[in-house]
């Protein structure tokens, strides 16, 4: 509804504010840089993160293979804790590399343990889950359409909400 209401503020708005609008946001996408717009990302993910001031200064400055490399992995302990106490979760799965490996082709069929522990997940009334992919809608509804599972197929462009 609220992006209803943005859209139809958009299409009634005075053509001096429009023209103003449009002014600014032009020239502050002109006079930014890709490389600018890329570092404030992977700045603002840093900071989103949690991650201490020595990390954040590791994973700037390196490439990205260098950058996976650089973060320690998960405390389980921790997040089981922090999963089991929390009243709500929201799970983000990446179908390339998380659930399958990264081929150039892709996946035909997920195994039935795959799509039972995904649908075991977002049976749970505390969760949320979304499975999200770089293929199609027709592909991801394929592999997952009879899922519980959220999907966002083409890298989130589209999505079908849980249930």
């Amino acid at each position: 509804e609220q992006v209803a209401n943005w859209i139809y503020e958009a299409l009634t708005m005075g053509e001096v504010e429009r023209e103003l609008r449009h002014s600014k946001l032009y020239r502050y996408v002109t006079t930014h840089t890709a490389s600018f717009w890329a570092k404030s990302f992977v700045s603002e993910l840093i900071d989103a993160s949690g991650l201490n001031e020595q990390r954040s200064s590791e994973i700037r400055g390196s490439t990205p293979e260098k950058s996976v490399r650089s973060i320690s992995s998960l405390p389980i302990r921790s997040l089981l804790s922090a999963y089991r106490s929390s009243s709500k979760r929201l799970i983000l799965i990446t179908l390339e590399d998380t659930i399958s490996p990264s081929e150039k082709m892709p996946m035909v069929n997920l195994p039935s343990s795959v799509k039972a522990n995904l649908n075991s997940l977002a049976e749970d009334e505390k969760n949320i889950v979304y499975v999200m992919s770089s293929t199609t809608q027709q592909h991801l509804s394929t592999l997952l359409g009879n899922s519980k599972c959220g999907l966002a197929p083409e890298h989130g462009f589209f999505y079908r909400p849980p249930g």
